[in-house]
């Protein structure tokens, strides 16, 4: 164990540090959305968008401690929320955008998430997939909820509560632009941890449990999801970030078909199984 409590705070680690350094015109994020409109992000925008975001945050009574829960699709604003939860000492739960609002009810109350931060929808396979429906379906079961954020991505009707909802540009115009980073403690959450498939419900998980949870979920393919990581002293290469495009499936050869013969010698070809996963 190292820094034993120690200070920090990760939004400043990934942003601040290297926009101070002279760093800030470096490209964080190249991102490309499925209908083909693009971002690109640097490190000095990036900043000034969380900055916003975590006031804006604040502004809807969010402090140090509270818990937010995020269901969005793959846009520049997820990363946005993230650090600016971050940056106020909020710990953030991430529900996949493809689950149910019964997963949200989960996610939501075991969390004890006092915001849900959303978007109208989010494009799968070319069309608008709701996401703030499937929010207000769960509203009524989450006990804590009291504000929900909502980013316009693909601009289609969408009932919004007053005094309830609240949509993310006209948090971000009204909020201040600066925002200092807390000083979190070494052993708060940042994102919340959550059981998956050794729970029969989504469970949060306090840190010093994390790591060991992590192999036992991932038993199956026999990984451990431990990671070590080095902070740089220069910022990382910009990442480049697509929406999910869903992959075409596998065509299955007939049962009947003969194994393709190799071109010298005749015997079957071995074949390599290849993935059909998302890309």
């Amino acid at each position: 164990q190292w820094f034993i409590g120690g200070k920090l705070n990760v939004s400043y680690n990934c942003l601040d540090r290297h926009v101070e350094a002279g760093r800030g015109g470096k490209v964080a994020f190249h991102w490309e959305g499925e209908p083909g409109d693009t971002r690109t992000i640097t490190y000095a925008e990036l900043l000034a968008d969380v900055e916003r975001c975590a006031n804006a945050l604040r502004d809807l009574g969010l402090r140090s401690g509270d818990r937010v829960a995020i269901y969005m699709p793959m846009v520049p604003e997820l990363p946005v929320a993230m650090l600016a939860c971050t940056r106020i000492g909020v710990a953030h739960s991430v529900i996949f955008g493809g689950f149910s609002p019964d997963a949200i009810v989960d996610r939501c109350n075991d969390a004890e998430a006092r915001l849900i931060i959303t978007a109208d929808a989010g494009y799968r396979r070319g069309a608008p997939s709701a996401l703030k429906t499937n929010v207000d379906l769960a509203l009524p079961s989450c006990t804590t909820v009291e504000k929900v954020l909502v980013v316009n991505r693909c601009d289609v009707e969408v009932d919004m509560v007053e005094g309830r909802d609240v949509w993310w540009h006209d948090a971000m115009a009204a909020a201040a632009p600066a925002s200092a980073p807390a000083s979190v403690a070494d052993a708060a959450p940042a994102p919340l941890p959550v059981t998956v498939e050794i729970t029969p419900l989504p469970v949060s998980l306090p840190p010093e449990l994390a790591d060991e949870a992590a192999p036992a979920a991932n038993g199956r393919s026999g990984r451990s999801t431990r990671s070590r990581s080095r902070a740089s002293a220069t910022p990382a290469a910009a990442v480049t970030v697509t929406e999910p495009v869903l992959a075409a499936e596998p065509v299955a050869a007939p049962a009947d078909a003969a194994p393709e013969p190799d071109d010298d010698s005749g015997e079957p070809r071995r074949r390599r199984r290849r993935s059909s996963a998302a890309v």
